[in-house]
């Protein structure tokens, strides 16, 4: 992914943040050692008394560094302020009836895809408009 981003962009990010379940700590080498900082919330482990974010004797650099910043309180705010984000926008999506593209080739699937952030967009808008004209009332 991070290989697309720099030939497409010429730059990879400086900050990631990864679905719970999907980190893999030696992707958290690799991507920090690209200097983007991973945020991703770690297994749960099996044992239940074992605290997540403890550093394990095994673990490299990037992952020490990963689980004490993910035992941060501001790495769980921002990972948190994503579900209201990108979450929210991906369930309103489906609700529009987005479950996958019917159609085959990369630009009508960007036709679909611009389509729907249009539709969200003006239903965003419509909202805070009400919003604010139910606050100024």
């Amino acid at each position: 992914m991070f290989e697309q981003l720099e030939r497409h962009y010429g730059k990879i990010p400086r900050e990631v943040l990864v679905d719970g379940g999907f980190v893999a700590l030696g992707a958290i080498d690799t991507t920090e050692a690209q200097g983007c900082r991973v945020y991703a919330p770690p297994m749960q482990p099996r044992d239940a008394e074992r605290d997540p974010y403890r550093i394990l004797p095994d673990d490299r650099d990037a992952v020490v560094r990963w689980r004490r910043r993910m035992g941060m309180a501001s790495a769980k705010r921002k990972y948190k302020d994503r579900a209201a984000t990108a979450e929210c926008v991906n369930a309103q999506a489906r609700n529009r009836g987005l479950w996958q593209f019917l159609l085959r080739g990369r630009p009508r699937a960007r036709c679909v895809a611009l389509l729907q952030a249009l539709a969200q967009n003006a239903m965003r808008g419509l909202a805070l408009r009400r919003a604010a004209a139910e606050a100024m009332a």
